[in-house]
């Protein structure tokens, strides 16, 4: 979930034994993007994925449901037709 916070999460996936080489892996990727301007064209494809993602998972009834009900507690209102 997206507010203009400009809040977003990554997930990574490994090894436990590796635990340690995970983590440099995801601060290694959090450092890149703090220090590299993304061009803007990769950033509008990324919204745009990001939009498909979202679209796709709203064609399910309950994907709808929880979507307005993190709208309602984020927002206090139910913002759903403008999200969508």
């Amino acid at each position: 979930m997206f507010s203009d916070s400009g809040l977003f999460g990554m997930t990574l996936e490994g090894s436990s034994r590796r635990s340690f080489d995970v983590l440099n892996v995801i601060i290694k990727e959090l450092c890149f993007l703090r220090d590299k301007r993304i061009p803007d064209q990769e950033l509008i494809r990324a919204k745009n994925i990001a939009k498909m993602n979202v679209l796709a998972e709203l064609e399910h009834q309950e994907s709808r449901l929880e979507e307005m009900a993190r709208n309602y507690s984020t927002y206090g209102e139910l913002t759903f037709h403008r999200y969508c």
